[in-house]
């Protein structure tokens, strides 16, 4: 009984030394400076509550995770820390649209297909990169209007950019901060029928 107690704290003591070592890490990560703009291979998410024709009162809160695409997905160019290249990655983001009025449906597929506004976004890019580690990039979109777009009897595409948006992290400095998904949920017209929940992420892409 004792050794397997004193195993048991041998252990918990070394778990708890690489938990800290990996945090430490975590933490340690330098932020990057430069460009960085990687391509969606591919990905999914979530609306609440379902776009649908006729929509349910208020906004819509959405979430979303995608990987990037690996080594020729990517490009730019990481002048800090030297002789690190980013060569992919994954995002997860998480957050709610507005309707465009008080009294509005915002999950109805016509509102949400333009006229619903961005409430607030936060999208965490984490990269994986050659030479060495960086830290994550977090932006956080607010008040973007006129960010779903889609043809009719087509699927929305999300683009969430400047100006109103705020980066931290990796690549602060850079202008560019842009997330865009290619989505599966249905544009006003023919694929709008039921109620739309879950959705795929086809393509897009991140800039940084």
């Amino acid at each position: 009984m004792r050794k397997a107690l004193l195993y048991m704290a041998v252990l918990m003591t070394m778990l708890g030394g690489l938990f800290a070592a990996t945090q430490e890490a975590a933490v340690a990560a330098p932020l990057a400076v430069g460009t960085a703009t990687c391509h969606i291979s591919g990905g999914g998410g979530s609306v609440s509550p379902g776009l649908s024709v006729a929509g349910s009162p208020r906004g819509v809160k959405i979430s979303f995770q995608a990987a990037l695409a690996t080594s020729t997905g990517c490009g730019g160019h990481v002048t800090s820390p030297a002789g690190v290249h980013v060569i992919g990655g994954s995002l997860v983001g998480t957050g709610y649209y507005n309707p465009p009025t008080a009294a509005a449906h915002g999950s109805s597929c016509v509102n949400f297909n333009g006229p619903d506004k961005v409430g607030n976004i936060r999208v965490t890019i984490s990269w994986a990169t050659i030479g060495g580690p960086i830290a994550p990039t977090v932006i956080t979109y607010t008040n973007n209007v006129a960010t779903v777009t889609g043809p009719v009897n087509g699927y929305d595409t999300i683009l969430l950019k400047a100006p109103t948006a705020v980066k931290a992290g990796s690549f602060l400095a850079g202008a560019l901060r842009a997330t865009k998904l290619v989505t599966t949920l249905p544009a006003p017209g023919l694929h709008c029928v039921g109620t739309t929940t879950a959705f795929r992420i086809t393509g897009g892409g991140v800039s940084v």
